[in-house]
């Protein structure tokens, strides 16, 4: 029996899925599946009858044992008149069964699919900032591989973070998974992180395949609290 991988392919919310395995496109945030089409080669000998004579009209006298074999013998013999081709009679030489080798193929298809942890964002100082004063913001993602089978083998599909991005409802943006800004006007704001996962997987022991899939991801939505301390009079007696 051969056995052939034929392809081992990915697809995401972002992408449809390369070669010929279709994965679906209706899928949660940040999920990620593996396709994989086996084609099964099976070679088998098989027993195949020579073809049996066309029975024609013309009649022959044909004669067998009481057993309807013509090898085994019996007391009693039948003589009868028979189509040409249709049996054999007594001195006929058996045909020779002929064998052939068949080729039987299938493909069977399998998917493998994991989602990725969501990231995690906080600010420091949190909860509220005064004007002017810098602020810091962080969001996290640890890598994950999950592992399960595709095929009936091993595979395991990887989620590595590899880039960030912010957008603060006030029109600001940032980059990297930490960034520092500064308000310079009182007003309730909100943030939002999205991290890049580049998505990789493994299949039955192998070497590590990068999808060209890019997931971005969103973090929590962080409130934000912009105040302005009042200045202080200084009264001065003379």
């Amino acid at each position: 029996m051969l056995i052939e991988i034929l392809l081992a392919s990915s697809c995401s919310i972002e992408a449809a899925a390369l070669g010929v395995c279709e994965c679906s496109q209706e899928q949660t945030e940040g999920s990620f599946e593996v396709c994989a089409t086996e084609r099964i080669t099976d070679r088998e000998e098989v027993s195949r009858e020579s073809p049996a004579t066309p029975q024609p009209k013309p009649l022959r006298l044909c004669s067998w044992y009481a057993n309807g074999t013509t090898d085994s013998p019996t007391l009693s013999v039948i003589t009868a008149w028979v189509p040409i081709g249709s049996r054999l009679c007594i001195g006929d030489e058996v045909p020779e069964a002929t064998r052939q080798v068949v080729s039987i193929d299938d493909e069977v298809s399998d998917v493998f699919g994991a989602t990725s942890r969501r990231p995690f964002a906080y600010w420091i100082p949190g909860g509220e900032v005064e004007v002017g004063v810098p602020a810091s913001f962080f969001v996290e993602l640890a890598a994950g591989e999950f592992a399960g089978n595709l095929l009936g083998r091993s595979a395991t599909i990887r989620f590595e973070p590899i880039a960030a991005r912010w957008q603060f409802s006030d029109g600001e943006t940032g980059s990297g998974f930490s960034v520092d800004r500064i308000f310079d006007s009182p007003g309730s704001l909100s943030a939002v992180a999205k991290v890049r996962v580049r998505a990789s997987y493994q299949f039955d022991g192998g070497s590590w395949q990068q999808s060209d899939a890019e997931i971005w991801l969103s973090s929590n939505e962080l409130a934000i609290s912009v105040v302005e301390i009042p200045r202080r009079t200084l009264l001065v007696t003379r």
